[in-house]
């Protein structure tokens, strides 16, 4: 699998985010995997990870939390669809198979 946070404002200029390599960062400082300039965004406000074939998204006890579908979590597994709110952006999960070489 292979998968992908789409922003839904697209007015903010964020492209698409490939989530390949964990654990995924996500916070305000430079030296996050993903950097997010937004007041509402902690440091190391949360981070992505894959665990036992699926995606988890973990708040890092930031300020204003790490939100899936407008409920607030600690850990959640993620399925596609799934809107993750991250201070005032929110991505869609997008999931998409990704074939085998066949030899």
């Amino acid at each position: 699998m292979q998968a992908t946070l789409i922003p839904l404002d697209t007015s903010l200029g964020m492209p698409d985010v490939q989530l390949n390599e964990f654990p995924l960062v996500v916070g305000r400082t430079d030296d996050a995997d993903l950097t997010i300039s937004d007041r509402w965004v902690s440091r190391r406000h949360c981070v992505f990870n894959w665990t036992d074939g699926s995606l988890h998204v973990r708040d890092l006890d930031s300020k204003h939390g790490t939100y899936v579908n407008n409920q607030p979590i600690d850990d959640v597994q993620l399925k596609a669809g799934d809107r993750v709110a991250i201070g005032m952006s929110t991505f869609v999960v997008s999931y998409e198979a990704v074939m085998a070489e066949q030899g």
